[in-house]
């Protein structure tokens, strides 16, 4: 992931996924409903985008199923990518994710 621009801390301490949850609350907060679903995509012209996106998918289904914490950074990770170049099948499962998240924590 480091190669392809993403940092996530090799060992995520409950302070830096409370910093990636809070950046990242700040990055979402810039859409409503209606600019989100026009970034939907059905496939990404550069081979690096794809490449994100199936290697985060293939993390985040370990991490989720292990009740890792690596789940909220990649999640975080896959949000704002997701909202910076296009919203593909692959990353629903971290907007949902950050959905039950938001509704847990905040009643959002």
């Amino acid at each position: 992931l480091r190669r392809l621009g993403v940092d996530i801390p090799l060992s995520p301490t409950r302070e830096s996924i409370v910093i990636a949850l809070a950046t990242t609350n700040v990055v979402t907060s810039q859409y409503d409903a209606e600019q989100i679903l026009s970034l939907c995509v059905s496939k990404f012209d550069d081979s690096s985008q794809f490449n994100f996106v199936k290697i985060t998918e293939a993390f985040y289904g370990a991490c989720y199923s292990s009740s890792s914490r690596y789940v909220l950074p990649i999640t975080c990770e896959i949000l704002k990518f997701s909202l910076k170049n296009g919203i593909c099948p692959e990353s629903t499962c971290a907007f949902a994710s950050y959905a039950m998240l938001k509704v847990a924590v905040e009643g959002d």
